[in-house]
Order: structure tokens, then sequence, then C-alpha cells
């Protein structure tokens, strides 16, 4: 992310929280790096079929461990992605469902998904 960062803690997200993450991120990285616990989550935001991209960001514990980016899927398509990242035990879904990702929550809902 390109930005200035006030190093306020009055501020919505203090620079103090965005370098303690990176930290965490980092030492997570390294060869021998602790594997994080706890429960996987999936956030999702669904994109459709605009210039911007479907974006999944798979978290475990404090660590952001990857975002996967797509382009031009229909929410039938996105639904199958999510689905495919909740195969991992206790994993659940946040999906932004105001507009198109009503339909990705929907058909996770059908299926019985934890979202």
């Amino acid at each position: 992310m390109l930005g200035e960062w006030a190093d306020d803690e009055s501020g919505l997200i203090p620079l103090s929280w965005i370098r303690e993450a990176n930290a965490r991120w980092h030492a997570w990285k390294e060869p021998g790096g602790k594997e994080p616990g706890g429960r996987r989550i999936i956030g999702v935001d669904v994109a459709r079929f605009g210039q911007d991209h479907t974006c999944l960001a798979i978290r475990q514990a404090d660590i952001v461990r990857e975002v996967k980016r797509y382009s031009k899927l229909d929410t039938t398509q996105t639904t199958a992605l999510v689905e495919a990242e909740l195969l991992f035990p206790k994993s659940y879904a946040v999906v932004d469902e105001i507009g198109v990702g009503a339909g990705v929550v929907d058909q996770l809902r059908s299926h019985r998904r934890r979202v």
C-alpha cells in the first residue's frame, strides 16, 4: 500500500500497528519461522466482471498468509474458489456482502459453508 501514515495513535490505523504487523509477517517468513495457529479466515472482496479484482485474503492468527487476485469471475466461480479454501479444517469465510458479494454469501450458505 502506498501512502503516508501518521504516527498518531488516535488515527484509524496507527503506524505502530502497521510496523508490528510487518514484523510478525517477516518473522513468519524467515526460515524456521513459527507456523501461526488458530483458525484460518478467508476474507473475500467480490468484484465480478468490471476492472476491479476479486480478492481472497488468507489469514491465520495475526498473519496474512497470502492475497489471491482474480479478474472477471462470476459469483458461482468465486464461490467455488472460496469453497476450495474452506477445505482447511475449522476455516471460515468473511465476505463483503454489500452488492455482488451477497450472491457469494447466499451460495455459500446454501452449501452449508462457514460464512
